[in-house]
């Protein structure tokens, strides 16, 4: 088999300064190609890949190229005594009339109905004169292939006067010059040698879990929609990104009919929201699905489409810049009201259970698609939609098993008694967690998103910093070497039980925490909301000033706590309400930041709680006595979380936020540059290394890991949750970009086994295969924590 051939190939025996139309067309064709496997580690993956675009192979072969390329063919063909009667002279030269019209037909012929550009494409890839030779021989026949007859086999290959020394060549390479169509909101069945029109290798986003996503570029004209019944280009100016969630086999988890099934009963899903007569738009649908088959038509992978998100709310909440953008609390708010909305309308319209309601699950989207994108923008540029139903069910049928589940003995913690549907979710109710559990439904998906709510909250409040403040607050330490999870809940069998029990709601002294009983659980075990939790949600309220606003997070924490963060399900609020009381609380928000001072409690038609109501009546809570320094403001001023002058950020912290390598080694360099590493700055109280975290600035985080100690990276910062840097890194599903920094400078990180064991069932596989690398080679092999010093 002849050696792939690239636009970098040598050329062979030219000298001329100005290439042959051969050479021309041919270094074309290979720099198409070779562009569609950018991101590819090595040369097989590259090749198994690698396609000609058919817009690309039009745009080589105009019609003035081919009229070169074709003069010139004749012109070798001449002089080798092989010309046809059209090409030939009386013998003493060509005869140029003849020619002309020769080369016309020729042309005609190539691009006409049937086209043979992909053949003449592969002819050239392959860069055998015989090829050549060949082609030239049959724009001379009355019938010869085309292009739809790829792929071509061993017989046609005979029939047709191929050489022998090219069959093999040919059979290999001409599935690139056949690139698949895509079709928007249609399943498609392809082969495993058939190539899919993704530029570059797919970029992982996360593993689901039923599948894994990726985000991938289908080239120019290789996406089609439906136009009056009739398949038109959808994008043929430029390629278009998209999302795809892969279902495949998992040598430590899912077999390939496991992986069928879960691709079967998440797109039947899709299906019944798709045709239903109510829809909701903030309901994520697919774009279209593909099943790949391989020779003996057995399934090898399926995938679902989605259109690609900016970010995922993970991510967002991640983000400073969008803290700093979507100053305006209402406005986030309206959000949580859109997911809330579009969870009642699952459960009411369609009886569908999401059961994995996260951020990771909610996907938002700006104007643009990047992260770079949407520096500036309105509040009604930004769009939350409920996402990823691979758990999801219509609420009659039987529980679902994801990815994780099949390996819940790898993750679940010793206190189980029996095995988890999957390892507990940080984001689940607690009957969730435990397979025997027969009261798994809609309230389930009530208390994900009051979960959900708090984090939004905590953003909404403080940005970044306050999220990973609550964050840091969840971990739940189990006896008898139960390991550590993070949960918004408390068990019995955990150490912090009975001290946690001693913790109230200040700011509601009429409500004691709810206890209850974990249904499916031998005791059974009991459950309460995390003590920290309760702890974080007094402070938050503390942190408002203005009264107006304060009484209005105490009402929505209110509604948290009292009546979706119940541990018996049965008596937690259903969708619909939960969605009426959050919209009555953004329309007060709204109000209150327009600059009314007494906006009173805006209530719309009352909202059907059903079994849900407790007959709480949230309003008339008589607000606890409270000592507070008077804040004088300007009347009708909204109040932020930060009410002095904060003062400039250091150069080193401005340098990390501009994500410049260059400036951080120049503020880092004398003798002194360590011990900057160890200062906070001024403005912002964070260390270098967590502000080079948080902004994804990872130039920066580059130079200044260069420069740290051990010292640097043992360092917890208090505006990061009081984490240190690697623990930032490995939170949720983990930066695999940071861990890849951290793993070259393996040396100064300590990562011992229990943290590695810890974080690792959230990770996705690249976060996970660094932080294991670093755990093999850190030089502090284990370390235990206590808990109640740590957090309390």
């Amino acid at each position: 088999m002849s050696a792939p051939r690239t636009s970098s190939t040598p050329r062979t025996s030219f000298t001329s300064v100005r290439e042959t139309a051969v050479q021309e067309l041919t270094r074309r064709v290979c720099q198409a190609i070779d562009d569609t496997t950018a991101g590819f580690d090595n040369e097989n993956d590259a090749n198994a890949h690698c396609f000609l675009p058919r817009t690309e192979l039009a745009d080589i072969f105009d019609r003035w190229s081919l009229q070169r390329l074709i003069r010139e063919l004749i012109v070798v063909r001449a002089s080798s005594g092989s010309a046809s009667a059209d090409e030939e002279s009386d013998g003493d030269g060509i005869l140029l009339a003849n020619l002309e019209s020769t080369i016309n037909r020729y042309v005609q012929r190539t691009i006409g109905r049937p086209p043979r550009l992909a053949l003449l494409a592969l002819f050239l890839y392959d860069g055998r004169p015989s090829l050549h030779a060949l082609f030239m021989r049959w724009l001379g026949l009355p019938d010869f292939p085309s292009d739809n007859d790829l792929p071509l086999d061993d017989g046609m290959l005979e029939a047709n006067g191929f050489p022998a020394d090219c069959h093999r060549s040919i059979l290999n390479s001409q599935n690139i010059f056949r690139p698949v169509l895509i079709r928007q909101d249609l399943h498609q069945e392809f082969r495993d040698w058939d190539r899919l029109p993704y530029i570059s290798k797919p970029k992982p986003i996360k593993d689901g879990s039923s599948g894994s996503v990726y985000s991938v570029e289908i080239a120019r004209g290789h996406w089609e929609i439906n136009n009056l019944d009739r398949y038109i280009p959808g994008n043929p100016d430029a390629p278009l990104p998209v999302a795809i969630k892969v279902f495949k086999d998992v040598s430590w988890g899912r077999s390939r009919e496991e992986a069928t099934e879960d691709f079967r009963v998440e797109r039947k899903i899709l299906d019944q929201i798709r045709v239903s007569k109510i829809k909701h738009e903030m309901v994520m649908l697919d774009l279209g699905s593909i099943t790949i088959l391989d020779g003996a038509n057995q399934p090898v992978s399926h995938s679902l489409m989605f259109k690609l998100a900016t970010f995922s709310l993970a991510e967002f909440l991640k983000d400073e810049r969008r803290h700093a953008k979507y100053s305006t609390r209402s406005v986030l708010f309206s959000k949580l009201v859109d997911v809330t909305e579009a969870l009642a309308y699952l459960h009411d319209h369609l009886d569908i259970l999401h059961l994995d309601i996260k951020p990771d699950n909610i996907l938002v989207f700006e104007k643009g698609t990047s992260h770079q994108d949407n520096e500036d923008g309105a509040g009604d540029e930004l769009v939350w939609k409920l996402s990823d139903f691979g758990l999801a069910r219509k609420k009659n049928d039987d529980a679902r098993m994801g990815l994780r589940g099949r390996d819940a003995g790898r993750h679940e913690s010793k206190s189980s008694d029996v095995s988890a549907v999957r390892h507990a979710g940080l984001y689940q109710a607690p009957e969730v967690q435990e397979r025997e559990s027969s009261g798994v439904g809609g309230r389930s998906d009530v208390w994900s998103m009051g979960c959900v709510t708090l984090m939004v909250l905590a953003f909404m409040t403080r940005g970044v910093a306050e999220v990973e403040n609550l964050w840091s607050k969840l971990p739940v330490d189990f006896q008898q070497q139960g390991g550590r999870q993070r949960l918004f809940y408390d068990r019995s069998d955990s150490y912090l039980w009975e001290e946690g029990r001693g913790f109230k709601y200040k700011y509601m002294p009429d409500f004691a925490p709810d206890i209850g009983d974990i249904p499916g659980t031998s005791g059974p075990l009991q459950a309460a909301v995390h003590p920290l939790v309760i702890s974080w949600s007094n402070t938050l309220h503390g942190s408002y000033m203005d009264p107006v606003e304060k009484d209005l997070v105490k009402d929505i924490l209110g509604v948290i706590f009292r009546r979706v963060l119940l541990i018996d399900r049965s008596r937690r609020i259903k969708a619909t309400p939960l969605a009426g009381e959050m919209a009555d609380f953004h329309e007060r928000w709204r109000l209150f930041e327009q600059g009314m001072e007494h906006p009173g409690r805006i209530r719309n038609t009352p909202h059907p709680t059903g079994a849900g109501n407790l007959g709480v009546t949230l309003k008339a809570d008589p607000e606890p006595p409270e000592v507070e320094k008077k804040i004088v403001v300007p009347s009708k001023q909204p109040i932020g979380p930060l009410l002095e002058t904060p003062l400039p950020h250091s150069n080193l912290c401005r340098a990390i936020i501009g994500n410049d390598y260059s400036n951080v080694r120049n503020e880092l360099a004398g003798d002194d540059g360590v011990e900057l590493l160890k200062k906070e700055c001024a403005s912002c109280n964070v260390y270098p290394i967590h502000k080079a975290l948080r902004n994804r600035a990872y130039k920066s985080l580059q130079a200044l890991v260069e420069k740290s100690d051990p010292v640097v990276t043992k360092l917890a910062c208090p505006e990061s949750g009081g984490q240190t840097a690697v623990e930032l890194a490995s939170q949720d599903s983990g930066d695999s970009k940071a861990l890849e920094i951290f793993l070259d400078y393996h040396a100064i990180f300590n990562v011992t086994k229990e943290f590695y064991d810890e974080r690792e069932r959230d990770l996705n596989d690249e976060s996970r295969a660094f932080l294991k690398e670093m755990c093999q080679k850190s030089p502090i092999k284990s370390r235990k924590r206590g808990f109640l010093k740590r957090w309390i």
